[in-house]
């Protein structure tokens, strides 16, 4: 599901369990370099780097998300603008929460 707040694009309603790895797709390649991190709001200091493949997809491996909280977290997807300038233009393109749910198979 996409819903927009305000001009930035939103995806919410990803669900995952702790242990899978997780990918999103953000639905087009972008042009410029891409960075995306997932955190916590109840522990800001945690937070993970998801891994960017073909400029489209947000991937976590499954190591990562083993030892994730359950519960909302949320990540941002930014597109760096302009590298060249010494502080870096940034624009934020995506936003969105993930649910981590524990896997009661395991």
């Amino acid at each position: 599901m996409r819903n927009t707040v305000g001009k930035i694009p939103n995806l919410r309603s990803i669900t995952s369990f702790r242990g899978d790895a997780l990918s999103i797709d953000l639905g087009k390649v972008f042009v410029g370099e891409l960075r995306a991190w997932l955190s916590n709001s109840e522990a800001p200091n945690d937070y993970k780097v998801f891994t960017i493949v073909e400029n489209r997809y947000l991937t976590l491996a499954k190591s990562e998300t083993e030892n994730v909280a359950e519960g909302k977290w949320y990540f941002q997807v930014k597109e760096i603008l302009n590298k060249d300038l010494v502080d870096e233009e940034e624009s934020t393109v995506y936003q969105g929460t993930v649910r981590f749910v524990a896997n009661i198979t395991t």
